[in-house]
């Protein structure tokens, strides 16, 4: 009877002593198991750059990028005319230019990017993901439109109404190449769809229009969306100093849903 009692005791003491190790063990691997990571919280406040026309590498170019790393912008938004000829040898140059840009860069097609009837090589290397294209950061939605040609289609304008309409973000933005008007009067612009694309920009509640292809800096607010032509990138300008035709890139700062648009001048090396 007492060797039972013993045997008992032992096994209840082996049974015990085996849950407090069991224990043990698992609070460790509790311990060191890493916990996931939380999301990064939306930024309240950020900065990017936009330029159009720089037509290859030049000085010009080179400064802005440069101007633009050093800045505190995290990406560079570009409107068009990457390249002067849109052929592959052309682009390779331009993606060796672009290798050290440490900012993100989201390029929509120009006129001058366009080869032989595609954009092959403007999707092959300039790393826009697609013709057009969307994105959120912060409080803003990013829409890349393509107005390469200088025509904007039914179908382009259904991707548009499509991309805005699903949106949610309280500020919205688009860029693209060809602009739908020019404030000076010149008729360097979309040669359809202008005002099917102006009444969309309205429609959807788009607070800013970047576009490229002139080749001087102009801005004007219609209906209340902010229509901002930025083309001195490093081809040679369409008119004089007096009537925007300087080098320059524009400083975007958001702040909340807060945006202060900034023309910076890029002076030519004497």
């Amino acid at each position: 009877m007492r060797r039972s009692r013993r045997r008992t005791s032992q096994i209840l003491f082996w049974i015990f002593s085996l849950f407090v190790v069991l224990s043990m063990a698992l609070g460790l691997a509790v311990s060191v198991v890493p916990r996931p990571r939380q999301p990064t919280p939306t930024p309240t406040s950020f900065q990017f750059a936009v330029c159009g026309d720089n037509d290859g590498s030049s000085p010009i170019y080179e400064q802005i990028l440069k101007r633009a790393a050093e800045d505190g912008s995290l990406f560079l938004i570009h409107t068009g005319n990457l390249v002067p000829d849109g052929s592959e040898a052309e682009f390779q140059k331009f993606a060796q230019l672009m290798a050290n840009f440490s900012p993100l860069f989201y390029p929509v097609p120009g006129d001058n990017d366009y080869y032989q009837g595609t954009l092959d090589n403007f999707l092959r290397y300039s790393g826009a993901p697609d013709v057009h294209y969307s994105f959120d950061y912060g409080s803003v939605h990013f829409t890349l439109a393509n107005s390469d040609l200088g025509d904007m289609t039914a179908e382009e304008l259904a991707w548009l109404r499509a991309d805005l309409a699903a949106s949610t973000q309280p500020v919205k933005m688009v860029f693209l190449h060809y602009p739908p008007f020019d404030p000076s009067g010149g008729t360097d612009i979309m040669h359809s769809g202008n005002e099917e694309f102006m009444a969309l920009m309205e429609e959807q509640g788009v607070d800013y229009v970047f576009a490229g292809h002139i080749r001087a800096y102009e801005a004007e607010e219609r209906n209340g969306v902010h229509y901002i032509i930025t083309g001195g990138a490093g081809a040679p300008l369409d008119r004089g100093p007096e009537e925007g035709g300087f080098y320059h890139y524009v400083r975007v700062k958001v702040q909340g849903t807060e945006v202060t648009v900034e023309v910076v001048p890029i002076e030519e090396a004497q």
